[in-house]
């Protein structure tokens, strides 16, 4: 289980690069965190910021696969979710549901980039990230937290 919350003014993902290598959890690349500040653009110009700098969690995922795990958030918070996928990847959805299987907030465009914004009421959440649709196995895909202050 991994833990978001609100530190130093940020919301900080407690999985950072260095408790992400010691749990085998990759953290994004360069790349992918270029094209994560790209996907939240939108975001940041309405006052949202990243947690900390190098956080996140990456992996690849092949056409139909999933990857899934449980976080904790600061109840209260507003926070947005933006996931990103390789040039091969066609179709990236990213769902939150709470611990019961209700689904708290779904992306529901499709392409390459997935956004969810939701206040946190409950204290864990499961995340979904779901390759729906990859050219050539496997898409590389990669996610970050962002919070209001």
């Amino acid at each position: 289980m991994r833990r978001l919350g609100l530190g130093l003014a940020l919301a900080a993902i407690l999985c950072t690069t260095a408790e992400a290598q010691r749990r085998r959890v990759p953290a994004p690349n360069a790349q992918q965190r270029q094209a994560l500040t790209q996907a939240a653009g939108a975001l940041l110009r309405r006052g949202y910021q990243f947690s900390e700098e190098g956080a996140g969690i990456a992996g690849s995922l092949d056409s139909g696969a999933s990857w899934s795990s449980r976080f904790e958030f600061l109840p209260g918070q507003r926070i947005a979710l933006v996931a990103v996928c390789d040039s091969n990847c066609a179709n990236l959805v990213m769902r939150l549901t709470d611990l019961s299987g209700g689904t708290v907030a779904r992306d529901t465009t499709s392409g390459a980039r997935a956004v969810l914004e939701f206040t946190v009421s409950a204290p864990e959440y499961r995340l979904t990230i779901t390759m729906a649709s990859c050219s050539s196995n496997p898409c590389r895909w990669a996610f970050r937290s962002l919070s209001l202050p």
